[in-house]
């Protein structure tokens, strides 16, 4: 199901109102952070899961939507030129342990994508995903620019556990960084062919997250 989030007024970024079964086009399909054109997700738990890195919207409202047009997929959402809200649906509930797992399973995935062997994080994200008590990783584990990224997701996770302001380090945001990072190594090494065939399944590990 593709799935768009709103504000309580079905409203989104650059003061855009939508109304269900009134479609919306923009003149072009711009990148993905870039103008033009109007996010969506694939899946409504991944939709709730990016949220509070992504619209961060508070109170949120999900619609089944119909994108049409020029489409644009990533690994954390998508995009469509053209789009309809359909109808109104639920969002599933997910609660604060799920979401600090999907995190540390996105960063952990991450970095055998890129080759990365950290094993201080690694024995850190396997008792967290195992259940484990939270205690904070150390940053120094890392010794480059990358696996510093993944250190940093990893204590985004533990900061997000024990913080009173939950929303300003949230675990969603952390996934976020960790997808970025391998985004970004394979720029960086002109496209590596491994990085590239190797896209990371957000929609798989949310679910994963949630057993």
């Amino acid at each position: 199901m593709d799935v768009k989030l709103t504000d309580s007024d079905m409203m989104t970024m650059s003061s855009t109102q939508w109304v269900i079964g009134e479609p919306m086009t923009d003149t072009k399909l711009g990148g993905m952070c870039m103008p033009g054109g109007f996010h969506f997700y694939r899946d409504n738990l991944l939709a709730t899961m990016m949220n509070p890195s992504h619209g961060e919207f508070s109170p949120v409202r999900a619609f089944e939507c119909e994108p049409m047009g020029e489409i644009a997929d990533a690994e954390s959402k998508s995009k469509a030129q053209s789009m309809t809200l359909l109808r109104e649906i639920a969002l599933p509930d997910v609660g604060l342990s799920q979401r600090i797992v999907f995190s540390a399973l996105v960063a952990w995935r991450s970095l055998k994508i890129r080759g990365l062997t950290i094993p201080a994080w690694e024995s850190w994200a396997d008792r967290i995903v195992r259940g484990s008590p939270f205690t904070p990783t150390a940053g120094a584990v890392a010794d480059d620019d990358i696996a510093a990224a993944y250190a940093y997701a990893a204590e985004a996770v533990y900061v997000y556990a024990t913080s009173a302001d939950a929303r300003s380090t949230d675990a969603a945001y952390a996934a976020a960084c960790a997808a970025g990072a391998v985004e970004e190594a394979a720029c960086a090494t002109g496209g590596d062919a491994a990085i590239a065939a190797h896209r990371l399944n957000l929609i798989g590990l949310a679910h994963e997250a949630m057993k």
